[in-house]
């Protein structure tokens, strides 16, 4: 029998211009929801950060499994304008967002592995934050000196975080041994890992072929931890691997 659908009770905190583009439920089964307000939206005593900063901000939002209650909500962003892309919960409860921001002012943690935006004014963010959405863990930047976005965040079982998107930038910050250390076209996937305690910036690399590609999500197997990346391309001779059913088929495991 398909599932019972049933409307949410807090619709009415959202307006015409708040904008929802992530949720994920943890192994309690609290509701988290991230997305993009341009002001009004509803924060909780204590939060992070309670007033708009201008633009988009980001906002992202704790609600108990019942869906009667409105546990924690905070904003976060800076002057310019951020979109929240992606969302993910590690087994500590700590709610980890990626994004993109035109931000010079955007909320960047003392430990970031990238303190500035780029020149081009738009960068990719990965930012961590407390279960009780009030302090923030960890924040920095992410790309080159072109135009960065983050389009997707997963966890493995050490709870290692995992970031995807694309990039224009030709100096994205690669590892030493990067499967593809070449941007492709005006525009290519990236994979990334930061560490599970420090935040270190561990491995990255570019995806794609000679022409543009998007990468627009992750998901982590809790099996293996390989990491399933999907997106589209331009390209005729992006990487591809002879699938079991007998045709191409993409699978990025790095």
């Amino acid at each position: 029998r398909p599932p019972r659908f049933t409307l949410f009770p807090y619709t009415t905190l959202f307006r015409s211009d708040d904008y929802i583009s992530a949720i994920v439920l943890d192994d309690s089964g609290f509701i988290y929801i991230a997305g993009l307000t341009q002001g009004g939206f509803p924060t909780t005593v204590g939060a992070y950060q309670d007033s708009f900063s201008g633009g988009n901000d980001g906002f992202i939002c704790k609600i108990n499994p019942s869906m009667t209650q409105l546990l924690n909500s905070t904003l976060i962003g800076g002057t310019k304008g951020e979109f929240i892309t992606s969302l993910a919960i590690d087994a500590a409860k700590r709610v980890i967002i990626g994004g993109y921001t035109f931000s010079d002012d955007f909320n960047i943690t003392l430990n970031a592995y990238k303190s500035a935006i780029a020149t081009d004014d738009q960068d990719g963010f990965l930012s961590v934050f407390d279960p009780n959405l009030e302090n923030l863990v960890y924040s920095s930047y992410l790309g080159g000196s072109n135009l960065d976005s983050i389009k997707g965040v997963g966890v493995d079982n050490a709870q290692n975080i995992y970031v995807v998107g694309d990039t224009e930038s030709s100096n994205f910050p690669l590892a030493v041994k990067a499967v593809d250390t070449t941007l492709g076209g005006a525009k290519d996937g990236f994979y990334c890992n930061f560490n599970a305690t420090t935040f270190a910036f561990e491995y990255s690399t570019f995806i794609g072929g000679l022409e543009d590609e998007l990468v627009m999500g992750i998901a982590m197997d809790p099996n293996s931890d390989n990491a399933f990346i999907v997106g589209s391309t331009k390209s005729s001779n992006y990487p591809v691997v002879l699938g079991e059913i007998g045709r191409a088929s993409c699978r990025e495991r790095v």
